[in-house]
């Protein structure tokens, strides 16, 4: 198994173990931690926080070209929450 598909095996494990529901913000950032910063640090999605949805599906389609795994629910997901800005995504990129 690559790291990858461990990273995303232990979030799932651990998504269904939790004693409650994560709210969509959160589980936006468990994404972002599990899949984007496996290669990339959070400056390079939180300095960009806001850009329509449009930019997202370019740039999480690009990634998945060259590897990056992520179900299209969990794209839905990241985008959703990249272009809203929630509380919970501004406080995990509040240093940048």
């Amino acid at each position: 198994m690559n790291v990858v598909k461990i990273v995303v095996l232990s979030f799932l494990i651990c998504f269904v173990l939790g004693s409650h529901p994560a709210s969509a913000s959160d589980k936006c950032i468990k994404i972002l931690e599990t899949s984007c910063t496996t290669c990339h640090t959070k400056f390079n999605f939180c300095k960009n926080l806001g850009i329509p949805k449009v930019f997202w599906e370019k740039k999480i389609k690009l990634m998945k070209t060259v590897g990056a795994n992520i179900s299209k629910k969990e794209q839905d997901e990241v985008i959703s929450c990249l272009v809203s800005m929630s509380d919970n995504l501004k406080a995990f990129c509040k240093e940048y």
